[in-house]
Formats: C-alpha cells, sequence, structure tokens
C-alpha cells in the first residue's frame, strides 16, 4: 500500500526533471529569446520592422531547433547570436524609421511656418499700400 502513495509523487517529480532538461540551458539562446520577446512586445517595432522581425523569429526557430537535435553547443551558440542580432536589427530599423519621420514631418512644418510667415507679410504689406498688387507670382505660386 505504501508503493501506491509514492508512485503519482515519482512519475510528477519524472515529469518534472523531463521538463526541465527540455527547456533551453543555454545561456545564449536564452539572451537570444529575452531579445526577441522585447523586440516582439513593442507595439513601434511591430507596424516599423515587421519584416526584420519575421527573420528574428525564424532565427530563433532556427537555434531551437539545433537544441532540439541536440547539435553542438558551438552551432547553437551561433545560431542564436544571429538570432539575438537580427532582433537588434529589427528595434535599430524601428528607431531609423520612427526617427526618419520624425525628421520629415519637423521639414513640412517648418516649410508651411515659412510659408505662413511670408503670406503673413504680404498681406500686412497690402492693408499698409506698401505692397504693388500688380506683381506676378513665380512658377509655383510664390510672389
Amino acid at each position: 500500500m505504501q508503493n501506491h502513495r509514492c508512485l503519482p509523487m515519482i512519475l510528477l517529480a519524472a515529469t518534472m526533471l523531463s521538463a526541465c532538461s527540455s527547456m533551453s540551458q543555454n545561456p545564449a539562446l536564452t539572451e537570444a529569446h529575452n531579445r526577441y520577446y522585447n523586440a516582439r512586445t513593442n507595439p513601434k517595432i511591430i507596424d516599423m520592422a515587421e519584416p526584420e522581425l519575421i527573420a528574428a523569429d525564424e532565427s530563433i526557430d532556427d537555434a531551437d531547433h539545433a537544441v532540439n537535435e541536440r547539435q553542438s553547443n558551438d552551432v547553437v551558440n551561433h545560431l542564436a547570436y544571429i538570432a539575438k542580432q537580427k532582433a537588434a536589427i529589427a528595434e535599430a530599423t524601428a528607431l531609423w524609421k520612427a526617427t526618419e519621420l520624425t525628421v520629415v514631418d519637423a521639414a513640412i512644418k517648418n516649410y508651411l511656418a515659412r510659408r505662413l510667415i511670408k503670406l503673413s507679410r504680404a498681406a500686412c504689406l497690402r492693408k499698409r499700400n506698401l505692397y504693388p498688387l500688380d506683381i506676378k507670382m513665380n512658377k509655383t505660386g510664390y510672389f
């Protein structure tokens, strides 16, 4: 009767040990998984660098496959390094695209502000009758 009480505990312990042994013990692969997870949970990276994120995901899968196939630690480290770098590329691409959008937005606002100043100046001169009314616009529509 004592044996029947211990059997479930032995099975539970065996299951836990097998689950632990199937988990990644490679620190480089763990670091690559963390870097990929951080990139994958950032909405800006998902929006602006989706192809790069897909490439990182494929590299993570390759590294996981190498671990499951019990390939050498050097191979797993190499594949984990590639996956980590691809996740970093996704992060950098998203940052670059966001910065590019900010620069374009600033250039448009700068152009509009200068145009508004020019038009305001012209209206002010017209109001004071200091601006000739017979001036023609150039090809772009500016005075």
